[in-house]
């Protein structure tokens, strides 16, 4: 399960994060992924804010394209409360 985690890491951590649970996970094991639609992370000082790499898309995340899509939506629940969206995906591990 990761929720609103990746949003904050660089493209090369989120591969890494992706590699590691298709590599340690048994065929047929759950991935849960929660997170903004997209966001521009930076870092906050107080004193200033530096952007410090590209977007991330959800849509863009490394995807096993052998895993099988279970879910795969805008949640329904954020865009209630919240201003900026988030997707949901569930994926059944495959190897």
């Amino acid at each position: 399960i990761n929720i609103h985690s990746f949003q904050e890491m660089t493209r090369a951590e989120i591969t890494r994060y992706f590699d590691l649970v298709q590599r340690c996970s048994k065929n047929g094991s759950k991935m849960f992924i929660m997170n903004r639609v997209e966001k521009i992370p930076s870092t906050d000082t107080g004193l200033h804010r530096d952007i410090y790499q590209d977007t991330n898309r959800f849509t863009e995340y490394p995807w096993n394209q052998g895993n099988e899509i279970m879910i795969y939506e805008i949640s329904k629940f954020t865009r209630l409360v919240s201003k900026d969206p988030d997707f949901i995906r569930l994926e059944r591990i495959r190897k």
